[in-house]
């Protein structure tokens, strides 16, 4: 009931922004547009100017970063520069009403969480300190405020695709030299070697320690796949005793492939694997393993064997 009150309140002050300049609209003259009581209105709103904050704010908030989403902070502007143009009687209703102080105040704060989220995504592979990342991105936050405020100024004719790309290009340049003052963070290195032992060792809780849960497996020589548990249940039951070592470990990216040698301890049988993996740095996201069994050439090649 209080959310619908409220997005009623909320809605009714837009309508009335459209109507008439913001300095003109009381909070006597809303409540009585709403049908609700003015401690109704307090209740939800310390005052008409809380009102209008909370208004831009979730007006901006579409225009926040979802979780992974990219740090294209240009496509963001564009957005909200060709939203006010759409509603250009609702940004000057407000801009003329305002006093420069407030707002700016209400310009920054709409844009700053949206820009720090994007100066995050765009440093996050790079030791920046916190307080240096939060200076940069105020610094730029004021940059495109003061371009916001021409283009409001100039009645918004300017062509915004190029008044973007424009300060777009001074920004990105003087995030990159900065950026590019710190060091790149050390990425976790999965560890292979600790896996294999964990295998080896047919050693269920350790083998869990570096599978995610939802893990996958492929065998391709057999065609099979399994989650997690299942193939931590079919390498513990695994008959004999087993030992290897790794041969080589190629590391890209996100990815691992490494080729061993494994062999029972009983001098039986001996095989050897390429087992690509794929991890987020700790744990495993998905392996494909191939094996092949130990043993001589065959004979119609036998001549041509030369690794004696």
């Amino acid at each position: 009931m209080a959310q619908s009150t409220q997005k009623t309140i909320m809605d009714n002050f837009g309508a009335m922004l459209e109507e008439m300049p913001f300095d003109r609209i009381t909070v006597s003259a809303l409540v009585r547009r709403c049908g609700v009581s003015a401690n109704t209105f307090y209740y939800h709103f310390d005052d008409i100017y809380d009102l209008l904050g909370k208004w831009l704010a979730e007006r901006t908030a579409e225009y926040a970063v979802p979780p992974g989403g990219s740090a294209d902070w240009r496509e963001m502007a564009r957005g909200i520069l060709f939203r006010c143009r759409e509603n250009k009687n609702i940004i000057y209703h407000v801009f003329n009403s305002l006093s420069r102080e407030r707002l700016e105040q209400f310009a920054f704060a709409a844009a700053d969480d949206v820009f720090y989220t994007f100066m995050r995504l765009v440093a996050a592979d790079r030791e920046v300190p916190e307080e240096r990342l939060r200076e940069l991105s105020d610094f730029c936050v004021y940059a495109l405020l003061g371009r916001f405020l021409k283009f409001l100024w100039n009645r918004m004719r300017d062509d915004i695709d190029f008044m973007v790309d424009d300060i777009g290009t001074l920004v990105d340049e003087l995030v990159s030299a900065e950026l590019g003052k710190y060091p790149e963070k050390k990425q976790p290195v999965f560890d292979a070697d600790g896996y294999l032992r964990a295998v080896l060792a047919q050693d269920g809780g350790a083998m869990r320690k570096y599978l995610r849960p939802d893990a996958k497996i492929y065998w391709p020589c057999t065609n099979e796949c399994f989650d997690a548990e299942e193939f931590i249940a079919v390498n513990c039951a695994y008959p004999g005793r087993w030992s290897g070592e790794i041969e080589r470990i190629v590391r890209t990216g996100d990815t691992c492939v490494v080729a061993a040698k494994v062999f029972q301890t009983d001098g039986g049988e001996s095989f050897h694997s390429l087992t690509v993996i794929t991890h987020d740095g700790e744990r495993i996201k998905e392996i494909t393993e191939y094996w092949g069994d130990d043993g001589a050439p065959p004979a119609w090649r036998g001549d041509k064997y030369i690794m004696k």
